[in-house]
């Protein structure tokens, strides 16, 4: 039997447009906060704290890539460093050991969480921003290997991932929730095939896909870890990608055929809404980046990169990164509390620059 399209009504209390004055985008100005020799890449933001993978002692600044020597020989090193800086003091501190491969960390109530290897397993580690006290946190014995450049689903201090799992014969698919100090673990069996998880607070929200009638349709769903409590918030014949989520607000994008790739988020209502314009040209490579009631993406409708807010205040898109910025296609910008951060490479390597509004 065929799926009707189904949108619920999401729980009370789930929203965004948090009130107050619109931004502008017209005013303000980007400012590098970390520029050093080599590539200063993947940044993540929480409150006071911004967290990132350095490449300052690598031996040409960059993982795997043409060296700077005379023969241009492909260098095949990548030593890296999870550090982070306290942006009300601009003091950086060294939180990992050397990586020897390109590392998403992210940040999350004073963690900063990035995927690693130990103890022949995959997992998380685990440190305050301020220190380097790593924990380790193994990831399960999913037959499914998430590798150092997956970006983890971190919130408030809560981590979540999938794990694609067997019992027997019988594929179990499993969404585990990780609390991050105390290690207390749940996990929650997801009926469908899961992909894009993410995490906020106690509630999980994923896509996942269905073969129907010869086509595919995907759903957005929702559990809330507390009650047990399933919901469908949205249903789709269009891929759902790229989904993004703070608080109580929800966004992602679909690919519209001829219209281009689009940008949407839940209304209070649970009814999908539009964030981008007309003219927009949004990239399909990177997740929404979602900050309260900020949107932020990458777009290319003058060609090259630039990343781009929707403010919900006031119901308008605007550029955040001028036009001297250097944008990377695979660079994800990251919000919080009104500051926008991304890598840039105006100046020759990548470094990090900050706006806020």
């Amino acid at each position: 039997m065929g799926r009707l399209l189904l949108i619920v009504a999401l729980a009370p209390g789930l929203g965004c447009c948090s009130g107050g004055d619109p931004r502008d985008f017209e005013q303000g100005h980007a400012r590098p906060v970390v520029e050093r020799r080599g590539d200063q890449i993947h940044p993540d933001l929480d409150g006071r704290w911004l967290v990132w993978f350095d490449l300052e002692d690598d031996p040409n600044g960059a993982c795997n890539s043409v060296g700077y020597d005379s023969d241009q020989e492909y260098d095949y090193t990548c030593e890296g460093v999870v550090k982070s800086m306290d942006l009300l003091t601009g003091r950086v501190r060294t939180l990992s050991e050397v990586l020897l491969q390109e590392t998403r960390p992210v940040m999350s109530d004073g963690l900063a969480v990035w995927r690693c290897w130990q103890q022949s397993a995959p997992g998380l580690c685990v440190t305050r921003a301020d220190r380097q006290e790593v924990t380790f946190h193994p990831q399960g014995n999913s037959y499914y290997y998430y590798d150092q450049t997956s970006k983890p689903a971190v919130d408030r201090g809560v981590a979540a991932w999938i794990d694609y799992n067997y019992q027997g014969q019988t594929p179990v698919n499993l969404l585990r929730r990780l609390e991050l100090r105390t290690g207390q673990e749940v996990s929650h069996i997801a009926d469908n095939y899961p992909s894009e998880l993410i995490v906020c607070g106690h509630r999980l929200t994923w896509v996942s896909a269905l073969w129907e009638d010869e086509a595919y349709r995907y759903q957005l769903e929702s559990i809330d870890t507390l009650t047990g409590n399933h919901q469908v918030l949205f249903d789709s014949d269009q891929a759902i990608v790229g989904l993004g989520g703070s608080g109580d607000l929800l966004a992602f994008k679909q690919d519209q055929g001829e219209a281009g790739v689009r940008v949407f988020y839940l209304d209070p209502d649970g009814q999908p809404r539009r964030a981008d314009s007309d003219e927009a040209r949004v990239s399909s490579m990177t997740p929404i980046t979602v900050d309260e009631d900020l949107l932020v993406w990458l777009d290319h409708r003058e060609g090259d990169y630039r990343v781009v807010a929707y403010d919900l205040r006031g119901g308008q898109e605007g550029f955040v990164s001028s036009d001297q910025a250097v944008v990377g296609a695979h660079l994800v910008p990251v919000a919080d509390q009104n500051q926008v951060v991304w890598a840039d490479r105006r100046n020759g390597d990548w470094d990090l620059y900050l706006r806020s509004f």
